[in-house]
């Protein structure tokens, strides 16, 4: 590496050093949380053996984990159960932080004074993508170390290592791509979640019906590689060629668009505002187009997975004893959970994804101008966060009611219970969420990244609670834990009510707050 690429490299460091540290960080805790808890709940080979015969022949759980190989040994049993985490986290994780490091500098001016050095056109784009590939190392190293001192195999561990981080590559890259097909950095961020949403999806759809097609995404190939077991090459192969050739066709796509601009360019829009946009009304304006983002992401999750309860009806019919591994419960019980308790945790992200922007309309000024008129602070305050919880209800109706008519349709028992009444529970905890935000917001705004914080643990509670084998009162924390898991046991009304009673307490202290500085406009 040349002076001037390595004082772009250094400077991409400096700035974001962070960023590049938080993510990997994080991937590195989930690999080796998920390895503890191997290591502790399966510690021998009839342990490991009963996991195979029983949680790694679920259909349930391949729908949601992928495909699992080699499960009577202690790598693979790690491997599938970091499984929807793994899948999600890491290509969401690489994806923001590639579009962060690439179109927001951009948007901000910074790039257009860095050409200026000289440095060439494609210079920052290439210095960012060395950064992530070097923070993305750092990441395989850490988990390595950490499954050696869990005990794991050398072998299996450098091979799994090797597959999750070339598998973090390959979103990286096709999220540089497409922060070079458009031009807004909120609208790149949207593009990079809906195409790790496509791909999860197309991947549950073939691992839910175990269909041959593991190839057709690269969640797919995760899996396919079998890093505990006899290895394969072509999934390796397979990631290490769509990175360089995502990563290839970014940079010759920076080589010609404009500083600033895409190769897809934006409609323009109208002159002046149409006359209904007036107040508080720009809020929806703002926030409609993600709203609909998230509710088809909900439609798209719920559809597939509830069209499954046929199959899982007939796979525990042909499993009389699977009933001990849920507790007792109906496997399709099981799967309506855990289906609601996603849609539960896409409505929590929407609505707090809606009150994040409030955040950059106050970092841009136009807040500002907004409260300076006759709405005033309070009224903003109003809307928004009636905007938050109505996007939020709106991605809990959408998914409950396709997941009803989905389930219902392949099974034929229509049970409200299952999935809408589940859904319209959850909507209270989340609400008191929201509310929550909007009061740390009002009176602490330094301290948002807490509610992003809480959100993280509800996600961790709600799917990672029984393979981390949280403690009680740490399952307590999450306000979706508290209401009940509906259908597999009754709501508890108590916890509810007083969640609620929560919710309306902090929505109360949050929008009728005094006005406080804001930080421009």
């Amino acid at each position: 590496m040349n002076g001037p690429r390595r004082a772009l490299w250094t400077l991409t460091w400096k700035a974001h050093g962070r960023r590049l540290l938080a993510w990997p960080l994080a991937w590195t805790a989930l690999v080796l949380a998920m390895a503890s808890a191997t290591r502790s709940l399966y510690p021998d080979g009839a342990s490991r053996l009963r996991y195979a015969s029983t949680i790694g022949s679920s259909r349930i759980q391949e729908l949601f984990n992928g495909r699992g190989y080699n499960l009577t040994s202690a790598g693979g049993i790690e491997a599938f159960e970091v499984g929807m985490f793994g899948l999600v986290l890491v290509p969401v994780g690489a994806s923001l932080l590639a579009v962060r490091l690439m179109r927001v500098e951009e948007a901000l001016g910074r790039w257009e004074v860095v050409s200026a050095g000289g440095y060439g056109k494609t210079a920052p784009t290439a210095a960012a993508m060395a950064a992530q590939a070097c923070s993305t190392a750092l990441f395989g190293a850490a988990s390595f170390a950490g499954l050696l001192l869990f005990g794991f195999p050398a072998g299996g561990a450098a091979k799994y290592c090797l597959i999750l981080c070339l598998f973090a590559l390959v979103f990286a890259a096709a999220a540089a791509l497409l922060a070079q097909t458009v031009a807004d950095a909120k609208a790149a961020g949207t593009a990079v979640m809906a195409w790790v949403m496509f791909c999860y999806l197309v991947r549950a759809a073939i691992d839910g019906r175990r269909l041959s097609a593991t190839w057709l995404t690269p969640m797919g190939w995760l899996a396919e590689a079998r890093p505990w077991g006899a290895s394969r090459l072509w999934p390796y192969a397979a990631c290490a060629t769509a990175a360089a050739a995502l990563a290839a066709a970014a940079l010759a796509l920076c080589r010609v668009r404009d500083l600033g601009g895409a190769a897809v360019s934006p409609r323009p829009g109208r002159a002046g505002a149409a006359k209904w946009i007036r107040g508080t009304r720009y809020v929806w304006r703002l926030t409609r187009s993600s709203a609909a983002g998230w509710c088809a992401a909900a439609l798209c999750w719920a559809a597939p997975v509830g069209a499954m309860g046929d199959e899982i009806d007939v796979w525990a019919e042909q499993n009389p004893g699977i009933a001990q591994l849920f507790g007792g419960h109906a496997p399709r019980d099981f799967m309506s959970v855990l289906a609601v308790g996603i849609i539960g945790l896409l409505a929590l992200a929407a609505g707090l994804a809606t009150a994040a922007e409030l955040r950059g309309e106050e970092a841009s000024g136009r807040l500002g101008l907004v409260c300076s008129t006759r709405c005033g602070y309070a009224s903003v305050m109003r809307a928004w966060f009636a905007q938050s919880a109505l996007t939020a209800a709106a991605v809990a109706a959408s998914g409950g009611f396709a997941y009803w008519i989905s389930i219902g349709a392949s099974t034929g028992k229509w049970e409200l219970s299952s999935s809408l009444g589940a859904a319209a529970l959850l909507l209270v905890p989340i609400v008191a969420v929201l509310a929550g935000a909007f009061a740390v917001f009002s009176y602490a705004p330094k301290a948002w990244a807490a509610v992003w914080a809480l959100a993280c643990w509800v996600a961790v509670v709600e799917l990672l609670a029984d393979p981390l084998d949280l403690p009680e009162w740490g399952r307590k924390l999450s306000p979706l834990y508290l209401v009940g898991r509906v259908p597999m046991e009754s709501p508890s009304w108590i916890a509810t009510g007083c969640v609620g009673a929560a919710a309306l307490a902090l929505a109360l202290a949050g929008v009728k707050a005094r006005p406080r500085d804001l930080a421009a406009g």
